[in-house]
């Protein structure tokens, strides 16, 4: 599931705060049946069959979306923001780009069936083809290759798509794969995963990645997909998870019958969310945070909780990065970075990195529009690059 920073922003992270009265709230009339939820110039958007709708009033009144150039019915199942462009995936294997969200253009037609998820790392775009494999592009989108080499049939069935460092992982329904090679070949990962588990959901948060399988829950590993251990912590029993979304620390993991659960501590333990104004009958499809606020995506209508009953104080919010001047990248990283400022006019940029807690970790002034910085000792987890051109979260 996707994902972004404010200029100015405390982050700190309550870990300590009794969440009990934590619930899901229904948003204002309008979304049904949304498969995607995104941050836009300060609104949030979702996309489904029946109509697309944006909110500038955190979900309490809805606008219909007119989306121009994908055709009559448009029907988005994944978006995803590369440098100004935004790019959606449909249902039909069809990639379309934008500059505002709004007036859309093909950009490539793939092997037909659903693109279900999209993946940016600095100029690197990978777009899960449902069926296929992985859809890559190393130049924002100007020419494709296609990744499904060491890929069974059925790994081809691709839901989610993380990179760590130079590591790319996919949950598939033959298990974890795992490529070293910018996806041009494919490792299975599934020691200590179930026989023939079929995973529809991978993330990486707090050093730790995780998988997820329908009725059989969520499976956590430490060590790069090596090796997995089921995850109990919290759920009480209830299997029937799907995808995960991450923002900050906060990792959000989704299931049926309106039950989703978050987890601040790399996934280790797990906390539900009460069902509050929940038909009792959704299915979340996609989550995303904005103003402070977490936003679901169901099969039925929007929902919403605040962070701060999440026991959360401050939201690490991603949800900005369209208005940010600069980019970092490779985005996760295990080494190096790239500060690009593209062709900014400021002689020196003043840049401060804060780790997922609000902690100051680093103080730069760069002299130059682009320069590589290591982040080799910094330990694993989300980090914060702010300057007074823009946010952008950095996984390390």
């Amino acid at each position: 599931m996707k994902k972004k920073i404010t200029l100015s922003i405390l982050l700190s992270i309550c870990l300590f705060v009794t969440v009990n009265a934590q619930q899901w709230a229904s948003t204002g009339a309008g979304p049904f049946g949304s498969n995607e939820m995104f941050v836009v110039d300060n609104t949030i958007r979702t996309y489904s069959i029946v109509a697309n709708y944006q909110s500038s009033d955190n979900g309490d009144t809805w606008t219909v979306d007119t989306m121009i150039g994908m055709g009559q019915y448009p029907d988005i199942y994944s978006i995803a923001k590369c440098g100004n462009k935004y790019f959606s995936g449909d249902e039909y294997g069809k990639l379309f780009e934008s500059t505002d969200a709004i007036n859309w253009t093909l950009n490539h037609t793939f092997a037909s069936g659903p693109l279900p998820f999209i993946l940016v790392d600095g100029n690197n775009i990978y777009v899960v083809g449902d069926g296929v494999g992985i859809y890559y592009s190393t130049d924002a989108g100007a020419n494709w290759s296609t990744g499904n080499s060491g890929l069974s049939n059925t790994g081809n069935d691709i839901s989610q798509i993380v990179k760590v460092g130079s590591d790319i992982f996919i949950s598939t329904l033959d298990g974890v794969y795992k490529s070293t090679d910018n996806c041009a070949t494919w490792v299975q990962k599934i020691n200590g995963l179930p026989a023939s588990m079929q995973c529809n959901g991978i993330a990486y948060n707090g050093g730790a990645l995780l998988t997820s399988g329908y009725g059989i829950g969520v499976y956590r590993s430490t060590d790069l997909g090596e090796t997995w251990t089921q995850v109990t912590n919290g759920f009480n029993g209830f299997l029937y998870v799907g995808g995960f979304y991450t923002n900050g620390n906060l990792t959000v993991v989704g299931g049926s019958t309106s039950t989703a659960h978050f987890s601040t501590d790399g996934g280790a333990s797990w906390t539900k969310i009460n069902n509050g104004t929940a038909t009792g009958f959704d299915v979340f499809k996609d989550f995303e945070v904005f103003n402070g606020i977490l936003f679901a995506a169901t099969s039925n209508w929007c929902l919403k909780v605040a962070l701060s009953d999440l026991g959360i104080g401050t939201a690490v919010s991603e949800n900005t990065v369209s208005k940010n001047k600069f980019s970092v990248y490779p985005n996760p990283s295990m080494n190096t970075v790239t500060f690009d400022f593209g062709s900014s006019t400021v002689t020196v940029h003043d840049v401060a990195i804060y780790n997922s807690v609000g902690e100051l970790v680093k103080h730069l002034k760069l002299t130059n529009n682009k320069s590589i910085i290591s982040i080799s000792d910094f330990p694993a987890g989300n980090y914060f690059f702010t300057s007074s051109e823009g946010t952008v979260k950095v996984v390390r």
